[in-house]
């Protein structure tokens, strides 16, 4: 049985795990590596242009919205799948 349903659900499990990673990346890795530039640049010793700081601030923006985008379509997995194995076990049952 676990076999079968490995075979079943791989697809939208890995899925799943696309949509974790993703959200990760935007949420953690981006937005801390990002902020620290910004910091860094906004400090009195640095020399850094005003657009270097916008296009910073404009990547953090969009790692923002990237992440949304992730963590709402790995909920959406998350109830499509529940939804398919739900249906599943209440046929086995019935």
């Amino acid at each position: 049985m676990y076999r079968a349903l490995k075979e079943l659900y791989f697809v939208e499990y890995s899925a799943i795990a696309g949509y974790k990673l993703a959200w990760t990346f935007f949420t953690w890795a981006a937005a801390w590596y990002l902020l620290s530039m910004i910091l860094k640049g906004l400090a009195k010793t640095s020399s850094m242009p005003n657009f270097d700081l916008q296009m910073y601030a404009m990547s953090l923006g969009l790692a923002g919205l990237f992440s949304s985008i992730a963590i709402h379509q790995q909920y959406a997995e998350c109830n499509r799948v529940g939804v398919k194995v739900k249906v599943c076990c209440i046929r086995r049952c019935f």
